[in-house]
């Protein structure tokens, strides 16, 4: 399956795929770019510590 997907992007006539416009235009602010690394870092859902004294 990875060969059948990776080959069809490779054979296309050598030009580079391209990111729609507003897609673009929005990767040009810094705090948009940050979005997926906060993802990865903190995930969507937090984890919640509890602390107290131990049973």
């Amino acid at each position: 399956m990875q060969d059948r997907i990776v080959s069809r992007a490779l054979e296309q006539s050598g030009k580079r795929a391209r990111l729609p416009t507003l897609l673009r235009w929005l990767l040009g602010f810094r705090s948009v770019r940050q979005i997926p690394a906060r993802l990865f870092g903190y995930g969507i859902r937090q984890e919640h510590v509890r602390t107290g004294t131990p049973t």
